[in-house]
């Protein structure tokens, strides 16, 4: 009878056995499923971080810099020389804005500041010549005036058409002749003076006397 259950016991020990290693192997399966579903997984997307404006400018002076460093074509070389002309061309805008920055404080006839004030008729541009000169007449006087108008005619006719430029020439030269009357005239404000040479000092007749003297004379 002990056989017998000694028997028993040890067939109930061995079931449960077998049904915990079941169990553990199960258990290592889900484990095993769970691991693989886990390294399928799409990872994660890295987070762009966002520059700031300053750093997005120094990001591009770096690029700009390192673009310069490289070997140039004759294209980038071209494109290089319309770059600095259009930077030339700017930079002449911006002169030509500060010249006649002092104009705003002046108002047309319609009360708006002359700087917003677009001429359109025949009349409003005899008015905006009116009110220019008067602010260009305050350096007639310096030594670069006409230089300056030079320069300026260049640049503020380039678009005009050859009969308009001959139409000005033509009031120039009628500017021309009257100065050269008015300063023949006497009547000029700009009429060049007659320089007056200088006086000449005459020693020759006291050196003649002075040699006359005879050592005598001072005893």
């Amino acid at each position: 009878m002990s056989d017998w259950s000694d028997l028993q016991k040890d067939k109930w020990i061995n079931e449960n056995r077998e049904v915990e290693e079941v169990d553990a192997w199960d258990a290592s399966s889900e484990d095993e499923v769970e691991k693989v579903e886990e390294e399928i997984k799409e990872p994660p997307k890295p987070v762009v971080k966002q520059l700031t404006k300053k750093q997005a400018l120094q990001r591009a002076i770096e690029l700009k810099e390192k673009e310069l460093k490289e070997p140039q074509g004759d294209f980038d070389i071209y494109l290089e020389e319309k770059r600095k002309k259009e930077l030339q061309e700017a930079s002449d805008l911006e002169n030509s804005k500060n010249l006649f920055s002092g104009l705003s404080v002046k108002e047309s006839s319609s009360g708006e500041p002359i700087s917003t004030f677009i001429p359109k008729t025949e009349k409003d541009f005899e008015q905006y010549s009116q009110i220019v000169s008067d602010y260009l007449l305050k350096y007639d006087s310096s030594i670069h005036y006409a230089t300056f108008f030079k320069s300026l005619m260049k640049k503020v006719l380039v678009n005009v058409s050859s009969s308009d430029m001959n139409d000005i020439s033509k009031t120039l030269t009628v500017l021309i002749n009257e100065k050269l009357k008015n300063e023949k005239s006497g009547k000029g404000g700009n009429k060049t003076k007659t320089k007056v040479a200088p006086k000449k000092i005459h020693m020759g007749n006291e050196l003649q006397n002075y040699d006359d003297f005879d050592d005598d004379d001072f005893m």
